[in-house]
């Protein structure tokens, strides 16, 4: 006797995502604020320059992060939530249009070389990024609210997301206009 197995079923396609009202424009309102930090992050590393003496000869880490918080912020997708695995027996957390390695890169300290900005060493030689404490306050905030917006795509987008927005225009603005000086 032969036994033969038939197929797997082929897994059954997700359901479309339908945004609420609401939804679109919040997408729409992150991704701006992505865009204006972004110009504003690359406007910080041209005047240091694209290879400042703190970089040590390499590339200005503010361009990487500015093109991050970009790709981050543009790419949010709450379709992207997660799936069942095929036979049933769990589910896959999604990661809303941003992989793991992108969102890693959202490392103020890391990324930036804040860590150490005020120290010296024996030749008062500057350690890490020339940044004044508000600019480094800005960046803080822009990267902040860029990781949040992804966690806020697992609740109300909707009514979070633009929040988030708002609070990266402020930060650029206050910025931007000297207002903590």
């Amino acid at each position: 006797m032969t036994v033969y197995s038939l197929p797997d079923q082929p897994a059954a396609a997700p359901e479309p995502y339908v945004f609420r009202p609401g939804e679109r424009e919040a997408l729409e309102s992150i991704a701006s604020a992505g865009e204006r930090a972004g110009l504003w992050l690359r406007a910080r590393a041209v005047e240091q320059g694209e290879r400042p003496e703190w970089c040590h000869g390499r590339v200005n880490p503010l361009l990487d992060l500015a093109e991050t918080v970009e790709l981050v912020l543009t790419s949010l997708d709450p379709a992207d939530s997660g799936h069942e695995v095929p036979d049933g027996r769990g589910w896959v957390e999604g990661e809303y249009g941003v992989p793991e390695d992108l969102l890693e890169r959202l490392d103020p300290y890391g990324s930036v070389g804040l860590i150490g900005y005020t120290s010296f060493s024996g030749e008062d030689n500057w350690h890490g990024n020339q940044l004044p404490v508000e600019q480094i306050a800005t960046v803080m905030v822009v990267v902040g609210c860029a990781r949040m917006a992804v966690d806020t795509l697992r609740n109300d987008y909707g009514r979070d997301l633009p929040k988030l927005a708002a609070t990266i225009d402020h930060a650029l603005g206050a910025t931007s206009s000297h207002a903590c000086a």
